[in-house]
Formats: structure tokens, sequence, C-alpha cells
């Protein structure tokens, strides 16, 4: 119990660095743990967003290349497919270029596929009735303030002009890994080619693999993958940008390992005196190492829980700002695993950057020591 009072005394040796201390550990820890988070995110969506039974049909060069709503037809004959839907990616503004969210155009089919889409029965029977109805999350519902009957008027990029839609519906989202889209009639679009940008598949893993074979020879070849390999190819796109996020979590650590390192070289020196006169009384080297590096642990920890406290408001915060930019539904929170890692890279990083000082600290000569009036 002395040697804690002793390190806490020391600690609080000077008042104002050690908070200064703290809050620069703190805030590198919330930088660390917000952009560790986003890739956590970014991961577990992509892995709840899969089915082994659902799959996507795409032109085989590449995404830029249209498929047709009609060769569903045939993809429906082949035995062990249940359900097929065209898909199109609408991209219009919302008032302006600043409020964007995703809207797909789809067939009622689509619902069947990926249930978790799906409105009140209630809602559902208004929005397949009512060809210019949409189906929007409850999220997104939210973030505008529509209720149903609301009209909604979009200013297509792709297809230029005005859409006016009428809200039939709102999905409620606790199964839904979006909670943000909007949902319109494929029908509406009113597409005489009846191209696509994908048709949505639900079939057994066999029959899926038979759909290329059947369009191999046509003048629109297709490539089929499940939802997970779909996910993986965007995981795939975006991986200069999770890269880049590694690559400042560890600057953010190497930062926080200055601010805390020099911190502590600065309270080693000022209690120079105090652990020469220990090691004078028969305290041992590691003795006096051990109560520096503690003393750097109690700073890091005093910031550690002062990130963990802002970083839920942080979060949400950032969640909303991506929602504002980027569109879609953000849902940050702090994940278990992420801050048990965040909080033991916090106090590894203080022994680490504690440890030079601490060494200095047990093996400078007691007398050179006592002599330092600073």
């Amino acid at each position: 119990m002395a040697i804690l009072r002793l390190v806490f005394r020391l600690a609080l040796r000077n008042r104002g660095r050690t908070l200064i201390t703290a809050l620069g550990v703190g805030v590198t820890l919330l930088a660390f743990l917000t952009l560790r988070t986003l890739v956590a995110t970014w991961y577990s969506v992509n892995q709840a967003n899969s089915s082994s039974d659902q799959f996507e049909v795409r032109h085989k060069i590449s995404i830029a290349f249209p498929i047709y709503r009609r060769m569903a037809e045939r993809i429906r004959a082949i035995p062990g497919v249940e359900e097929v839907s065209a898909l199109i990616w609408f991209t219009g503004n919302y008032k302006d270029e600043r409020r964007r969210f995703g809207q797909l155009a789809v067939e009622p089919t689509f619902f069947d596929i990926h249930p978790e889409y799906a409105a009140p029965a209630d809602q559902m029977a208004s929005y397949l009735a009512d060809l210019s109805g949409a189906l929007v999350g409850v999220e997104l519902a939210k973030k505008y303030g529509w209720q149903l009957g609301d009209k909604i008027t979009l200013t297509g990029t792709l297809f230029p002009g005005e859409w006016d839609l009428t809200l039939r519906a709102i999905y409620p989202g606790e199964d839904a890994p979006d909670q943000a889209r909007l949902y319109m009639h494929y029908k509406h679009l009113n597409l005489l080619d009846e191209r696509a940008h994908r048709l949505v598949v639900k079939a057994s893993p066999a029959a899926a693999n038979k759909i290329d074979a059947v369009f191999a020879n046509s003048g629109t070849p297709t490539r089929t993958e499940s939802q997970l390999s779909v996910q993986q190819s965007w995981a795939s796109w975006s991986i200069v940008v999770t890269n880049a996020i590694h690559y400042a979590g560890a600057l953010v650590l190497a930062v926080l390992m200055l601010v805390l390192g020099n911190a502590m070289a600065m309270a080693a020196r000022d209690a120079t005196r105090e652990y020469a006169a220990m090691r004078a009384i028969g305290y041992r080297s590691r003795h006096v190492m051990a109560i520096v590096m503690a003393e750097g642990v109690v700073i890091a920890l005093a910031g550690v829980a002062l990130g963990l406290v802002v970083a839920p408001s942080a979060l949400r915060a950032l969640a909303k700002l991506l929602e504002q930019r980027l569109g879609g539904s953000w849902q940050l929170a702090l994940d278990p695993g992420v801050t048990l890692i965040a909080a033991a890279t916090g106090l590894v990083a203080s022994m680490i950057a504690s440890a030079l000082p601490a060494w200095r600290s047990g093996h400078l000569p007691i007398a050179e020591a006592l002599k330092r009036t600073t």
C-alpha cells in the first residue's frame, strides 16, 4: 500500500502536466478506437449481410455492363431456383446533392429474397399496389421526418428528371443491415430495354452454379456470386482505405508513446533526487524502475478511462457525420473486442514509453543523482 501511495504521489507531483498527459493519452486512444471501430464495423456488416441461398448475377465482364430483366425467366427454369428479382441503382438526389442515400429499384419478388427489408403486411400491400410508391428504412424516415403518405421527389442522375414518389411503407430494420435505404418499383422506371445492374437470386448453391452456363454463349455472359463474395469484393475495392486506417492507427500509437514518453521523462527528471535517496537507503534499481513504470501506467489508465467515457458520444457524432456526407445508415458502437484491444494497446504503449525513463532512473549513479537540483 505504501508503494501505491508513493506511485500516486509521484504521479500527482505536477498535476497540470499529469492532466495534460492523461488528456493526450485519452485523445490518442479515442482516435485509435474510432479507427478500429470503423474497420470492425465494415467487416462485421459485410459478414452479417450474407446468406447461403442468396446470390447476385451480374455481367461477366464488369458491373458497368448491364444485364436484362428478361433473363430472369431462364434463371427461374433452373431446378433449385426459388426466386429472381431485377435490381437497379437509382442514385438520385433528394433536394440537393448533399442529401444522398441508397436508392434501389426492385421487383416485388426482391422482398421474398430479402424479407429483412419488408415492411409490416398492411404497409407492404399499400406499397405493392402503388407503382409510384416508395418503401424506406426507419432511420431514413426519422432523418427527414417522413410520414406515410408524404411525397418524395428525387432528382435523377442516371435517370434524369424529377421522380415523384409516395411513401407507402417503412421497414422496421431490426434485422436489416442498412436502415437508410429507399426502394421503388422497377416498373416505375419504364425501361423498354429491361436493363438492370444485377439480378438478385434465391437458390441452392448447386442451382446457382448452373446459371453462368446457361448464358455462357449468349451476348450477355454472366457471373454469379454469393452475397458474401459480393461483400468481399466491395471490401477488396476498399482495401486502400482500410490499409490507410491501419497505418493511421499505427501512427496514433506512435504519437501516444511520444506524448507519454516525453511526460515520463520530465517526471523522472523531476524526481531524480527522490529516486537516488530511495536507492541510497536500500531500494534496488529494479524497484525504482518498477515505480517509474507504475507511474506511467497510472497516468495511462486515467487517459484510457477518459477515452472510453467519451468514445460512445464521439462514435455517435461520427456516425451522424458519415450519414450526412455519404448517406446510408452507420451504426457505430463500441465493440467489446475492439475496446479491449484499444485499452490493452494503450497500456502496453505506456509501458514501452516509460521503459527508457525508468531505466535511466534506476541506473543513474546515486552520487550524481543527488547532486542534481532539477
